[in-house]
């Protein structure tokens, strides 16, 4: 970090709290509500398998603080797939999922007018900042929101207007 910032709130299972040496102050008035994830369902489905209920109980208090952290920086830092990521916690034996994901680079869809104008180097350098050792593939389109729709980058360098009016009629949102 740049120590532009010297206090900020955040979870206290944010994988940035690690990567950027932050400490976590002790909330002794405890101000800040407790994270404790909690599993959610349909109660149809319980009724159709009731099994999933006691699987879901042995999930109770199995999660700490630091294993959250640790499957988040695995997922939003290095780009482990979130389901396989929760099954190999559950599971130790199952093999390591995120060999190699450093390997797979982000990929961010700009237009052509945004990198004309600067603003590509920005968001380049705030995500090689935010996302450390991880490679990002540029792409200059025409649209940058339809790749992004189509789930070919993680990310999309959109102007305000280019947000509102849609990626236009070839495909994707319209206003």
């Amino acid at each position: 970090m740049d120590r532009d910032i010297e206090l900020a709130v955040g979870f206290r299972t944010d994988p940035q709290i690690a990567e950027f040496g932050l400490v976590s102050l002790a909330d002794d008035r405890d101000f800040f509500p407790a994270y404790s994830a909690a599993p959610v369902t349909r109660a149809s489905l319980l009724q159709r398998r009731p099994e999933i209920a006691q699987a879901l109980a042995k999930l109770a208090d199995h999660v700490s603080t630091a294993d959250m952290r640790a499957m988040l920086t695995e997922v939003t830092t290095l780009g482990a797939d979130p389901f396989a990521e929760v099954a190999r916690f559950l599971d130790p034996a199952l093999p390591d999922t995120t060999a190699g994901t450093l390997a797979r680079p982000f990929g961010l869809a700009i237009g052509s007018l945004d990198a004309a104008a600067g603003q590509a180097a920005e968001v380049v350098m705030g995500l090689r900042k935010a996302f450390p050792g991880r490679r990002l593939e540029v792409q200059r389109v025409a649209a940058p929101l339809e790749p992004l729709l189509a789930g070919k980058v993680r990310y999309a360098l959109v102007s305000g207007p280019g947000l509102f009016t849609g990626v236009g009629p070839a495909g994707g949102v319209s206003a």
